[in-house]
């Protein structure tokens, strides 16, 4: 069970810094476009769009996390008709993208693409490990980060994978938590277990960054 869910769902996730001069207002009004996606592009199982409100945000004003019922259905979305136009509009606005494609690992036991998230709060982190840090031992670590879901209550969704994105900017893996509220991602950030594992991690990271936010309503 687990593992067919696994195969079946796929994660795609965007962060976007748009360039100076861009305006808050011109932002957000394509956020809003790109949100409304979910009711024109039927592949799009899920779709949550929304301003990044992490603490360190590295620039990245926005972030979209896009679930399908399969891998080759990510094609399809991007090329769209109202995707392309859209893109078309974005691109030379933005001053650098961050992208992040994957399966989940693990028994995520997922209902993205099930059971609408809007409302709640999404937090995502990608990883960018040391050059030096084997794989097998990166592998083993996101597998123990995929495992807190059984481990933590206040985690609505958790899934974690391997980056499969061409343009990855050396960010090996993802993560993409989602709480009820903003509150719980405290909970889930001091929780003995979510602690023992960051303190594994920390010294074998080379950078990450954060995208926290509440999906935008359209």
């Amino acid at each position: 069970m687990a593992e067919s869910t696994a195969k079946k769902t796929f994660i795609h996730g965007f962060n976007f810094k748009f360039k100076k001069g861009v305006s808050e207002e011109k932002i957000a009004e394509m956020m809003k476009e790109l949100a409304a996606l979910k009711e024109k592009i039927p592949v799009l199982k899920e779709f949550l769009v929304g301003k990044n409100i992490a603490g360190r945000t590295h620039g990245y004003q926005y972030g979209e996390f896009a679930v399908f019922e399969k891998k080759e259905d990510l094609m399809i979305y991007e090329k769209h008709p109202d995707h392309e136009k859209l893109v078309k509009k974005i691109l030379p606005r933005l001053e650098v993208g961050n992208r992040m494609d994957f399966f989940p690992i693990g028994q995520p036991n997922t209902k993205l693409g099930g059971t609408s998230y809007k409302g709640h709060f999404v937090h995502a982190f990608n990883f960018k490990f040391k050059p030096k840090v084997p794989e097998e031992e990166i592998a083993d670590l996101m597998n123990k980060l995929a495992g807190l879901k059984a481990k933590i209550p206040v985690l609505k969704e958790l899934v974690v994978g391997k980056n499969e994105a061409r343009w990855h900017r050396g960010f090996q893996y993802g993560q993409i938590s989602i709480f009820d509220k903003k509150e719980d991602l405290a909970t889930y950030d001091k929780h003995p277990e979510h602690q023992k594992l960051v303190r594994q991690i920390i010294p074998r990271l080379a950078g990450g960054n954060a995208m926290d936010f509440i999906p935008l309503d359209v």
